[in-house]
């Protein structure tokens, strides 16, 4: 993990203490707020402590303030009955070590594998690569399509040729705004489509992402048809919106590596997508066992 000025005001505050005991700051300046006093104060630590100063605790600063008595505060995150245990990457994620990631805790993971369609059809070209270090370091595996507005159907049918799913894999929609260059935002229309398609060739439907899209377009005909998907819901708070039409999430994104209620990396990857799932390990191995393709 990483303390800065995402973290929580007591994790802040905790930390600022620790800086008091080491001399680097005045207790005074114990307020829970990360500013310039706490960053100057940090740098100042890891400079003693032969670390790089860049002034943000990460995990080689925090070992070493552990090894000097700081210690974290209990986290009232996540919820009780969330399982804290799953992440989601793209390309956009560099750096992947999948098998420091599953000895870390993390149990699933979803991975980008495609987008748009027709002359802006983009293929994730780190798909296949992380899909085998996934199944090698015992990850469960998921595999997400960007809709853009064009045909839901056609979407569909490249999305599940690349993807490749292979009995074990979960399948999702991500339906959200899209700000690319030459692309224009899935209309509710074509994510239906899209979805029914998925279940025409596979028999079961897929999970749909989504932040505020959904809530926009519940008033819309058709709108039901999606309402048989699973909810993967993005919101970086500390509570969680329920669109029309569903009871409850069963996955919900809660940061997206810099801001949430819970701002902390993933062992072999850094800042990224994490998410919890709406139940323990044993509920979370069935569900994926039950909805995977």
């Amino acid at each position: 993990m990483v303390i800065g000025k995402n973290s929580g005001n007591a994790l802040i505050k905790s930390w600022q203490s620790f800086l008091v005991t080491q001399g680097f700051l005045q207790a005074t300046e114990v307020d829970g707020l990360w500013g310039n006093h706490t960053v100057a104060a940090t740098k100042s630590f890891q400079t003693r402590a032969n670390l790089n100063p860049d002034g943000e605790p990460g995990t080689d600063t925090i070992q070493k303030a552990e090894s000097l008595g700081f210690s974290l505060p209990s986290s009232t995150f996540p919820p009780a009955g969330l399982l804290n245990a799953v992440f989601d990457i793209s390309h956009s994620n560099e750096s992947v070590d999948l098998q420091k990631a599953r000895k870390s805790g993390m149990l699933a993971v979803f991975h980008k594998a495609t987008q748009s369609l027709g002359s802006t059809l983009f293929h994730d070209l780190t798909y296949a690569s992380r899909r085998a270090s996934a199944n090698a370091a015992g990850l469960l595996w998921g595999a997400y399509h960007f809709g853009s507005g064009g045909s839901g159907k056609l979407q569909a049918q490249a999305f599940l040729s690349y993807a490749k799913p292979d009995g074990k894999t979960l399948l999702v929609l991500d339906f959200e705004p899209n700000t690319t260059q030459g692309e224009t935002t899935m209309q509710l229309a074509e994510a239906v489509d899209f979805v029914n398609e998925i279940f025409n060739e596979t028999g079961k439907y897929p999970g749909i992402y989504s932040g505020n899209l959904l809530q926009e377009v519940s008033t819309q005909p058709d709108y039901a048809q999606l309402n048989k998907c699973w909810l993967w819901k993005a919101q970086y708070g500390s509570t969680v919106h329920i669109p029309p039409g569903w009871q409850t999430y069963t996955f919900w994104q809660y940061t997206d590596g810099s801001v949430g209620p819970l701002v902390e990396e993933v062992e072999g990857v850094g800042k990224c997508d994490r998410d919890v799932f709406n139940g323990n390990e044993e509920a979370l191995r069935l569900f994926w066992s039950a909805n995977a393709v």
